[in-house]
């Protein structure tokens, strides 16, 4: 499915599950709104993927790496810069962090304007670049984070990238995940856990968390793009085709192409207008 190796253990970690709990709230509402035959959830994380059960499809399959636990949606292996379904063919489509496990992440947005149905919904959610989690997915290639197989896209390129492929967001982009950072991770130096400590951060972080200043906080920058994940919805486009103007006065005068049959009901409208004249 991906070019390069997802990162290991990153969802059943405690930060992929504290990742998953600020997500959820976000996603329930845009995964909700999906309906329609077929619904498609590219990504590692099965216990964010059962949300699926919630929209109205017939047929919800899941593309991840590893064994899935919800036996009762189909899951399939696939590459995302190729799609194996037909053009069209998908109502709904979910890429959850898949954009920054493959090496080619327009290519993988392409298939997923290619595959979408026009008026499907295409629901993205990844890490913000321009954040601190982006700053520790950085920091992680080196320290073997578990978020060094990670490559965050970002959020400029990808609002050009849906409008070229004509498709346009439903809402304005959510940004959340607005929290001071954890000095007690594994894999952060013991130096710098101490130097966080003298200078009284976990202090701080513990009267922001006490006083409720960081809901606060969260409920007024949720629209500034320094979160540390984002997610958007956006609708493939239906333009309708024009008609031939030849065509369009032919049908004004009641007359069909050829081949057709002239309709009675719109002969009788036709000949009472005239009468009206």
């Amino acid at each position: 499915m991906r070019d390069k190796a997802p990162p290991q253990g990153l969802w059943e970690s405690a930060l992929g599950l504290s990742l998953i709990e600020r997500q959820r709230p976000v996603l329930q509402p845009m995964i909700r709104r999906i309906h329609g035959e077929s619904l498609l959830w590219i990504g590692d994380a099965p216990a964010l993927a059962e949300e699926m059960h919630t929209c109205m499809v017939r047929l919800p399959i899941l593309a991840c790496a590893g064994a899935s636990p919800l036996p009762e949606i189909a899951q399939v292996r696939l590459d995302g810069t190729s799609l194996p379904f037909a053009s069209g063919s998908i109502d709904g489509l979910v890429l959850h962090h898949a954009l920054e496990q493959t090496a080619d992440p327009r290519a993988t947005i392409r298939e997923a304007a290619r595959v979408l149905a026009p008026g499907g919904r295409l629901i993205i959610c990844g890490l913000n670049p321009y954040s601190l989690m982006g700053l520790r997915a950085l920091y992680g290639r080196v320290r073997g984070d578990e978020l060094a197989g990670l490559r965050p896209v970002s959020p400029i390129r990808l609002f050009d990238w849906l409008a070229l492929l004509n498709l346009e967001l439903e809402q304005q982009p959510t940004y959340f995940g607005y929290r001071l950072p954890s000095w007690r991770h594994r894999s952060v130096p013991r130096f710098i856990t101490s130097l966080a400590r003298r200078a009284g951060f976990e202090a701080l972080k513990s009267a922001f968390l006490r006083r409720g200043w960081d809901t606060a906080m969260t409920k007024r920058l949720k629209q500034i793009p320094l979160g540390e994940s984002y997610a958007l919805c956006a609708r493939k486009r239906n333009y309708a085709l024009p008609l031939n103007p030849a065509r369009e006065r032919l049908a004004a005068k009641g007359y069909a192409p050829l081949g057709y049959r002239r309709s009675p009901y719109l002969a009788s409208v036709i000949d009472f207008n005239k009468g009206g004249e």
